[in-house]
């Protein structure tokens, strides 16, 4: 893994961030894997540079609702930025990949010495904050079609090849609709020719028809983050 895998520390400079780098884990993200729990300490902060860690809420009677995800685009852990001692939601590995995982105190040590590194996670932390905001928005006014090709759309883009491998029974938790409904979905996007479905995988067949399926959301998210960060990139 190069640190550039990372885009986040790949916005900073080559010596520093190999620095910084030399100072983590280099970790397995295992599908549905838990990284940590709600309430747990804050103990350690993720670094991707493939998969895709979902952050969850869980409600009294149990059910995990997705209400964040990190990729190679950022962190997992923004808690630490303001000074949060334990999780308010659970970490838990979606797509495999990998990762860089740095302990609590050399977290805390960096964004206390280092003006760079504390305005790069705090502009991070901002576009965190507004992908909860527009996945709440979205939740409540598009249908599930737009919903589902939002989601795939976005895990698409933080991996290195056009395939996702789940299930309907993973997806429906995600979205928080019955298996049928997802299942339908499904077939829907698919027949537009935005997506072949296979068993337990789902195949990128065109991203502009993915897209046009797609509610304004993706779009806003994507352009936020890229505005947020644009000062950083060298």
């Amino acid at each position: 893994m190069s640190a550039n895998q990372n885009e986040l520390l790949g916005l900073i400079d080559d010596a520093k961030s190999r620095q910084i780098i030399s100072s983590c884990e280099k970790i397995e993200l295992v599908q549905s894997e838990t990284l940590s729990e709600a309430g747990s300490p804050l103990d350690r902060v993720f670094f991707p540079t493939e998969g895709v860690i979902s952050i969850l809420a869980t409600y009294a009677s149990g059910n995990l609702i997705e209400v964040a995800t990190v990729g190679r685009e950022g962190f997992a852990g923004i808690t630490g930025l303001l000074d949060g001692q334990v999780q308010p939601g659970t970490y838990v590995v979606q797509v495999a990949g990998h990762a860089y995982a740095m302990k609590r105190e050399d977290f805390d040590e960096l964004v206390r010495e280092d003006e760079e590194f504390r305005s790069l996670t705090k502009r991070y932390a901002d576009i965190f904050i507004y992908q909860i905001m527009i996945s709440a928005a979205c939740n409540g006014a598009h249908g599930v079609d737009e919903r589902l090709a939002r989601w795939l759309l976005m895990m698409i883009d933080r991996s290195d090849e056009p395939v996702i491998r789940l299930t309907h029974e993973f997806l429906a938790d995600i979205i928080n609709v019955r298996r049928a409904t997802i299942s339908d979905a499904l077939k829907r996007l698919e027949a537009k020719g935005a997506i072949r479905r296979d068993r337990g995988r789902i195949e990128l067949n065109d991203k502009e028809r993915l897209t046009n399926s797609c509610c304004d959301c993706y779009e806003m998210v994507s352009n936020y983050r890229r505005n947020t960060m644009q000062r950083f990139v060298r």
